[in-house]
């Protein structure tokens, strides 16, 4: 296939078409396995690079679980990034990159106008806080950020909160930001030290422009809650809070509660995997109807039936819930028959939840159902482990009162619209 890519017809039947005369380059490795067996190499970045200069209307370039290096990443900088180019979607997803090439993609930072910029399971490591920082402080266009999973440590966290705090920093355009997985810096921690929840309670206290903040795997206990909650409790953007697969158990949701009781702007709250059992349940339940939320996660956690009840009454609230998760708690007949009660009358949609409810003799059951595929957006899997064709897709371009009135509007999640009737602009 290495001397395919040298043709630019054969290049371009890996085009996705979108209606507004853009392309999106698509070129993601677990589908291209499928497909032809192969993975992009350094050797076809050269190629790629030089298709999408001379193809001004090219827009993302995804080149997710590839083989590509620093080596890679050179070229790439210096034969598209370097010069003017449209780009404004870089996937970057699984590849071998370190410190070394987020350093080459830092120093062409005036020349870019990327909004997203995926850089998620690469082993960056903390040598590459530098480069972030100056993404963030350079790039003016940047509103998206994905670096969880790239073996950050509390060396390399400081330079995005030097950046975001809009009293240190000058960044006004970042909306979304992930640094999931932040690991000890030594084996002697053996876990992550209170400063940093203390530095991410500091940079959403003096931030004005984060819509999404991402913090799952940071191995925060309920104790770390309260120091997070310090600036939480200042913050009036944050729309959703991401704060899965930590250790928050039953204190920190009491400490949660205590924050969500006072009604913060918060529309969307992952709390997935993280060992809350009833106490915490009970006092969630208490907040939950003062809430704005129009997202709510507590899957894989360990509540049990009696409180799964409560959680779900507390949902029948003023501000009306769109998406709800609950598999890996202890689900119990009485909870089973309010959830098959709240699909019936559409107080949420199927769709939208991850359990099905099923009868069997009587007997009420419940299944898995495929409704959160957060994660499997996030990391640009297969749908249905099948690979998808390639097609023209429309662009909605929504109004700002569109974008107002929208339910829920987060990354990787499904779009949830809102009463969009006679929006000015809007098409």
């Amino acid at each position: 296939m290495s001397e395919k890519l040298g043709n630019f017809d054969y290049l371009s039947i890996f085009c996705e078409k979108n209606s507004d005369g853009t392309k999106n380059l698509r070129l993601k490795g677990n589908e291209l396995v499928r497909r032809l067996n192969y993975r992009i190499c350094d050797n076809d970045i050269a190629r790629i690079s030089t298709f999408i200069s001379v193809g001004k209307n090219i827009v993302k370039l995804d080149l997710a679980y590839n083989d590509v290096t620093d080596d890679g990443i050179h070229i790439l900088a210096e034969v598209l990034l370097g010069r003017e180019n449209n780009l404004e979607h870089l996937n970057l997803v699984g590849c071998n990159i370190t410190h070394v090439g987020l350093q080459m993609i830092s120093d062409k930072a005036p020349m870019l106008k990327l909004k997203t910029l995926r850089l998620t399971a690469n082993n960056i490591t903390s040598k590459g806080g530098p480069s972030f920082e100056n993404i963030l402080l350079h790039v003016p266009t940047i509103e998206n950020l994905d670096a969880g999973d790239t073996h950050q440590t509390l060396v390399s966290t400081p330079y995005f909160c030097s950046s975001l705090r809009m009293d240190i920093g000058n960044n006004r355009s970042l909306k979304s930001l992930d640094i999931s997985g932040v690991i000890p810096i030594s084996c002697w921690h053996f876990t992550l030290p209170p400063q940093l929840a203390d530095q991410m309670g500091e940079l959403v206290k003096m931030n004005e422009t984060l819509i999404e903040m991402h913090l799952q795997k940071c191995n925060f206990d309920g104790h770390d809650m309260e120091l997070l909650l310090l600036g939480l409790e200042r913050n009036t953007t944050l729309r959703l809070l991401d704060l899965g697969h930590n250790r928050i158990n039953n204190y920190g949701g009491e400490v949660l509660s205590r924050w969500l009781i006072n009604g913060p702007n918060l529309l969307g709250l992952n709390l997935a995997g993280n060992m809350i059992g009833n106490i915490g349940a009970k006092a969630l339940a208490k907040a939950i109807p003062e809430t704005k939320l129009r997202l709510l996660d507590l899957s894989m956690n360990r509540i049990e039936d009696e409180l799964l009840c409560k959680i779900l009454h507390s949902l029948k609230k003023k501000y009306r819930i769109r998406m709800v998760f609950l598999w890996g708690n202890k689900f119990g007949q009485a909870s089973m028959k309010i959830m098959q009660m709240h699909l019936a009358i559409g107080l949420y949609e199927q769709e939208h939840v991850d359990f099905k409810i099923y009868e069997v003799d009587g007997v009420l059951y419940v299944a898995k159902y495929p409704g959160n595929n957060y994660k499997y957006r996030y990391h640009c899997q297969l749908e249905h482990n099948e690979v998808q064709e390639l097609r023209i897709t429309r662009n909605i371009v929504y109004s700002e009162y569109c974008d107002y009135k929208a339910k829920l509007n987060f990354l990787y999640y499904d779009r949830i619209q809102g009463d969009c009737s006679n929006p000015p602009e809007c098409f």
